[in-house]
């Protein structure tokens, strides 16, 4: 197979498989699913086969990629390793930091800031200044039980995905060569999952809508509450909703791809109930951004 070039490496598009396309001397460009294209390195030393990060392109073109193999190529030939500094110095905020970077085009807002949180909360005060390469399954289980100790048993095991999954692209990375949290699964409290309250007869159903109906407080709030009950839409969503949004010749209200969970435009047929609430609200609100603003401040 002839070496890569530029113009090659722009022309690669994603495929449903991860691929590599090799350029020699164990330099090679891994083309994800998603269409990222990283710079990896692989070498043997001590009989053991180890894989670099160089970057990724174009941030990092062919030429420094090659420079930087050709550097690691002299210090293997020196009897060095050259990923060694590189995993002791990588600590785990720093891949963490990283990783939630690389998500931020597929994840909605509202999980963006869970993850951070959690992270913040339950994971670097303990852990963030710590080589990653160096954390075992026994230093995640002590961050686990922390949680557990206060019988938050769910978020346990949510943190515990969310480090996996920042193993795992450490991993990908260079950075470490495995996932201590594999090593957990059945190590943490099991939880039943609960479920959501959800009213399914019908007749209750109507007695919800009295009830919404005959609410005393916030106009805008009972406008909001009798939209969600006749959209079935999210919570954050409604809170989010803007004229902007809403064809009212239409009979569409049409969210954004950036606002909906799934990172996809999502369009929502509004019934004649659904516009009567907001010709009923339009005169309060229909002059600012949200339909439905917080009497606090208009974000």
């Amino acid at each position: 197979m002839p070496p890569l070039t530029e113009i090659k490496i722009k022309s690669i598009k994603p495929t449903e498989k991860t691929r590599r396309f090799f350029d020699g001397g164990g330099l090679y460009l891994e083309v994800t699913k998603a269409g990222s294209k990283y710079w990896r390195w692989k070498y043997r030393i001590d009989g053991k086969e180890k894989r670099l990060a160089f970057g990724v392109w174009p941030e990092v073109s062919l030429r420094e990629a090659r420079d930087k193999r050709d550097e690691c190529r002299a210090k293997l030939r020196a009897g060095e390793d050259p990923g060694e500094k590189k995993e002791k110095r990588a600590k785990f905020e720093a891949i963490a930091e990283a990783w939630r970077k690389n998500m931020g085009n597929v994840w909605s807002e509202s999980h963006a800031t869970t993850v951070k949180g959690r992270l913040k909360l339950d994971v670097y005060p303990y852990i963030g200044e710590r080589p990653i390469a160096n954390i075992s399954p026994q230093d995640m289980l002590t961050v686990l039980r922390r949680i557990e100790n206060r019988k938050a048993y769910e978020t346990a095991s949510r943190v515990m995905g969310i480090c996996s999954q920042i193993f795992r692209y450490g991993v990908a990375t260079g950075a470490v060569t495995s996932d201590p949290c594999r090593d957990l699964r059945g190590a943490l409290v099991p939880y039943k999952k609960g479920q959501f309250a959800a009213i399914t007869d019908p007749e209750e159903a109507g007695k919800l809508m009295v009830a919404i109906e005959n609410y005393k407080g916030s106009g805008v709030v009972r406008a909001a509450l009798k939209f969600s009950a006749l959209t079935f839409c999210r919570p954050g969503e409604i809170r989010n909703a803007e004229w902007a949004e809403v064809d009212m010749d239409e009979a569409t209200w049409t969210i954004p791809a950036p606002k909906m969970k799934a990172r996809r435009e999502h369009t929502v047929p509004l019934s004649t109930q659904a516009l009567d609430v907001l010709r009923e609200i339009r005169p309060l609100t229909g002059h600012k951004q949200y339909i439905f603003p917080s009497p606090r401040g208009r974000r």
